[in-house]
């Protein structure tokens, strides 16, 4: 008799244990579904911030290839217009006066910073010799920096657009 006490009481002491075990595992099945549950919503809110810059990268390659087209129909009018303008100087006496030593240098300091700003990005002068005493630039001469000035101004004008399409119509610049 004692012997099926004995045996009662471990069967209900290993019913408890096991009961006791199954609820610790059930605990940590459902901790585990948690931190599923959260990791699956973080990969999901991953991608979507990954879907969302790739529509970034595909609008801003296409706003690029936009403006690169403006920009090569822009110079090539630009070409068109230079060239009616120097075959008219070449016939103007006037066209072969030199300009004033003074706007010669003036054009030739901004020519150079707008073009080193506009292949290096910084706005430093290269160093380029600015001084024309010694040369004189007639004002056909001068047509000659109208291109390297509008390109500048261009790739000013297109590089604002790309980061306005970029921060897009919800927000400031």
């Amino acid at each position: 008799m004692r012997a099926q006490a004995f045996a009662g009481v471990f069967m209900l002491m290993a019913v408890a244990v096991l009961s006791w075990l199954l609820w610790q595992q059930i605990k940590t099945n459902g901790a585990l579904q948690q931190e599923l549950t959260f990791t699956e919503a973080a990969l999901e809110q991953t991608a979507e911030s990954m879907r969302q810059l790739d529509q970034l990268y595909r609008d801003a390659d296409r706003q690029l290839v936009t403006n690169r087209r403006h920009h090569q129909q822009i110079n090539m009018q630009l070409r068109g217009e230079i060239d009616a303008l120097r075959s008219e100087l070449a016939t103007d006496l006037r066209a072969a006066a030199c300009v004033p030593d003074s706007v010669a240098n003036r054009l030739l300091i901004i020519t150079d910073t707008a073009t080193s700003r506009l292949h290096s990005g910084t706005g430093q002068s290269d160093g380029a010799n600015t001084d024309t005493a010694a040369a004189c630039y007639s004002y056909s001469d001068v047509v000659s920096y109208v291109p390297e000035l509008v390109a500048a101004i261009q790739q000013c004008n297109a590089d604002k657009s790309t980061i306005r399409s970029i921060n897009g119509p919800d927000r400031t610049e």
